[in-house]
């Protein structure tokens, strides 16, 4: 009613912002608003606010994915230069709407725009005024998740220099972590992904590049790490020793008239024994290792290695125990509640949750090479990564059944 009466008012602005209100629709996401706005006039989506902004950038931050999508149907009808259109209007800080998107961490938006989007190469390879791509604000921000979705598109150029004359590599480089971190963490997966899909280093002198951008190892930070970090790690190790050790001194049913346990030759008795043992076994190493870890007098490199083997035992003690409790329960209760035994060791199958989140990390950057290299030149690397993943993690269930079988094969109870 308001247009039909009066459609100038589309192209009035605040005074204190310069907004339209096609901002204020963009802001918001009324894609409804916004298509009977662009009705009537289509080019209040080329007008900016005092900042430089366009209602697409507007869109963009706030994460409104349908407000972007009417926009950059707008594009569709025009015959405009791609630098032109919604897609590439740029702001004050010469950034697209998908630079802003990447740097505000909207990652519906860079998805859409990557898959559905339809973008023109020139619009996904736009450098802002420091001469950065969407590429290198996403490896700025250490956004694994937006970093892929921008991957997958194969006329992505991932060699740009930008004003400092760095590549996206170079920026993932500067980026990556020193001391102790976590094996899955994204600046390290982003500089690994961005070299196995071709990306180099800019034309610099690479001794000039370490000088100027190698961070120095503050060893009294890591120090403190260590210390702070094998609390954490000891407490659960000791848990899981003292919990191990008193379950293979009480294990589950009676015991017959000469002091053996009347389910030693169920299999099930006997993969919790095996179970128990190999849990009890990994946490002494684990308390072992963070011995080396947590004593100043040893040197800092020794004690980060020492510290990395203790998580790894703890985590494989942990899952053995885990192991031990399910057919603890299920060699209870198989006699008289088989549903329910089975129930129980289902339901202790969701401690694996945390393995199924380091599968799904890890294989959504090599699909993405896979996207982008084609299946010739990268077909091998998602089994043979999803294989390392599982064999690291399932390990002591390994030992677990060869130990198991190998017993009842030879006849040993």
């Amino acid at each position: 009613m308001i247009l039909d009466w009066n459609k100038d008012l589309i192209k009035q602005a605040d005074r204190s912002k310069g907004s339209t209100p096609l901002h204020v629709a963009a802001s918001w996401g009324y894609h409804d608003v916004i298509s009977l706005l662009l009705r009537d006039d289509p080019s209040a989506a080329y007008r900016p606010d005092h900042d430089g902004s366009f209602p697409i950038h507007v869109a963009a931050v706030d994460g409104q994915v349908k407000a972007v999508k009417v926009l950059l149907q707008l594009d569709r009808r025009k015959d405009r230069n791609p630098a032109a259109r919604c897609a590439g209007l740029r702001d004050a800080r010469g950034r697209s709407f998908l630079h802003v998107a990447v740097a505000e961490g909207c990652q519906s938006v860079v998805a859409y725009a990557c898959k559905l989007g339809k973008l023109e190469p020139a619009v996904m390879n736009m450098q802002d005024d420091d001469g950065n791509t969407a590429l290198h604000l996403a490896v700025q921000a250490s956004n694994l998740w937006i970093f892929n979705l921008l991957m997958e598109w194969r006329r992505l150029e991932l060699n740009l220099t930008n004003n400092k004359g760095e590549t996206p590599c170079d920026v993932a480089w500067i980026k990556k972590p020193i001391g102790l971190y976590f094996r899955l963490s994204p600046r390290v997966k982003i500089y690994n992904l961005l070299k196995a899909a071709g990306g180099e280093f800019g034309n610099h002198r690479w001794d000039h590049f370490q000088r100027q951008h190698s961070s120095t190892l503050d060893e009294e930070a890591e120090a403190k790490k260590l210390s702070e970090s094998t609390q954490t790690i000891g407490i659960g190790s000791v848990l899981i020793a003292t919990v191990a050790f008193a379950a293979a001194f009480a294990p589950p049913g009676d015991y017959g008239d000469d002091g053996a346990p009347n389910l030693a030759k169920h299999y099930a008795f006997g993969v919790f024994i095996i179970a128990d043992t190999l849990a009890f076994i990994c946490a002494g190493l684990s308390i072992i290792s963070l011995m080396y870890a947590g004593v100043a007098a040893v040197d800092l490199h020794t004690r980060m290695s020492s510290f990395v083997f203790s998580a790894v035992f703890m985590a494989s003690s942990a899952r053995s125990l885990g192991v031990a409790f399910a057919f603890g329960i299920y060699v209870m209760l198989a006699p008289v509640a088989r549903t329910t035994a089975i129930a129980a060791c289902v339901v202790t199958g969701l401690a694996l949750v945390d393995v199924a989140f380091f599968v799904w990390v890890v294989a959504t950057g090599e699909v993405m090479l896979l996207k982008r290299l084609g299946v010739l030149r990268a077909w091998w690397r998602l089994p043979s990564a999803i294989l390392g993943i599982l064999l690291m993690q399932f390990w002591p269930y390994i030992v677990i059944v060869v130990v198991v079988l190998y017993s009842k094969m030879k006849g040993v109870h």
